[in-house]
This record gives C-alpha cells, sequence and structure tokens, in this order.
C-alpha cells in the first residue's frame, strides 16, 4: 500500500513536471507572438510615416527650382500694387525653403535609423527626437503658414481697392482656414497618432524584454 502511494505521487510528480514545461514552452511562444505582433504594429505605423516624408522631401526639392522660375518669369506678370509685397514674398519663401530643405533630410534620416537591430531603448530615444524635431516643425510650418497668408490678404485687399469683388479675400481666407484645418488634421492622424503608436509598442517590447 506504502510502495503503491509513492508510485502514484511520482506519477503526480512527473505528470506536474510535463505540464509545467508545457506551460513554459506556451509562455515563450506567446510572449514570441505578442513580440512579433508588436514589431509588425511598429513597422506599420513606421512605414506611413516615412512614406509621408519622403513625398514631403521631394515635394521641398521639386518647390525649390520651381520657386526660382516664377521668381525669374513671371514675377514681373504680378500687378504693379502688390510687386514688391510678392517679391519679398517669393525671397522669403526661397530662403525659408533652403532652411527646411537640410531640416527634413535630418527627420527622414532619424526615422530610417530606427532598427529592430538596435535595442529597444536606442529606437525609443530616436521615435523621441523625431518626435520632438515634428513639434519644431510644426512651429515653423504654423510661422511660415502665417505669413503667407497675411501677404495673400492684403495683396488681395490692396489689387481690389476700393472693394468691389468682395469674393475673393473671403475665397483666400476660405483657402487658407482650410490649409490650417487640413494641417491640424494632418499632424495629429499622421504624425501624433503613429509616433504615438510606435512608442507604445516600443514601451511594451522593453517591458517584455525585462520580464
Amino acid at each position: 500500500m506504502k510502495k503503491q502511494k509513492i508510485m502514484e505521487l511520482e506519477e503526480l510528480k512527473n505528470a506536474w513536471t510535463v505540464l509545467d514545461n508545457k506551460l513554459q514552452k506556451n509562455e515563450v511562444l506567446n510572449e514570441r507572438i505578442v513580440k512579433e505582433m508588436l514589431q509588425i504594429k511598429t513597422n506599420n505605423a513606421l512605414r506611413r510615416l516615412s512614406n509621408h516624408e519622403w513625398m514631403v522631401t521631394i515635394m521641398a526639392f521639386l518647390g525649390f527650382p520651381f520657386l526660382i522660375f516664377m521668381y525669374n518669369n513671371h514675377l514681373h506678370e504680378v500687378n504693379p500694387k502688390v510687386f514688391l509685397l510678392f517679391k519679398y514674398l517669393f525671397i522669403f519663401c526661397i530662403i525659408s525653403l533652403v532652411i527646411h530643405i537640410p531640416f527634413q533630410v535630418w527627420k527622414l534620416y532619424t526615422l530610417m535609423k530606427i532598427d529592430f537591430n538596435k535595442t529597444v531603448g536606442e529606437n525609443i530615444n530616436l521615435i523621441q527626437k523625431y518626435n520632438i524635431q515634428i513639434k519644431r516643425d510644426k512651429i515653423y510650418s504654423g510661422i511660415l503658414f502665417a505669413i503667407m497668408a497675411v501677404v495673400f490678404f492684403i495683396s488681395i485687399v490692396i489689387v481690389n481697392f476700393p472693394m468691389k469683388e468682395i469674393w475673393r479675400p473671403i475665397f483666400i481666407v476660405c483657402t487658407f482656414v482650410f490649409g490650417a484645418l487640413r494641417s491640424i488634421w494632418l499632424y495629429k492622424k499622421v504624425y501624433n497618432a503613429n509616433i504615438q503608436s510606435i512608442k507604445k509598442s516600443l514601451e511594451e517590447l522593453k517591458e517584455l524584454e525585462e520580464e
């Protein structure tokens, strides 16, 4: 009887060991699945940001020769009343673009450095650095946008003074309001949403590594 109980205890111990091994394997498998899902989520957000940054970079490089061409060939066609206003606006835009292009390339370079071959900590630092760059870009773009809006509005008022065609300034105001709302949507839905998604996924990956 005693021998039988010992055998039963041994069988129970062996069964528990087998079950424990299976649970450990399942835990490792589940952790691997979670890591893969987080990496896929991060890659998708990175791809969306990268595609947008490449598009902005290409537009910036194409915009520079376009502004130069317009300044040299078509500025004389502007109404004489606003010639100087537009002249200084073009110069301001050209200088702003010259400053912005290296910054845009720097943003893209920072984003492209995020790689799962690096440590999670390094990637978190990179996305935080990119987030700071986006905040600075938001301020810079807002100032540029406001200056252009004021200049265009003043030029329309000057050309049409005394005001006979009220639809022109209204059209300019509506256009820039639409542009401002679209920019707000862009920074919220494209930049902020994807940056926060990447940060959250990387932080969860870091927690898994520390467990």
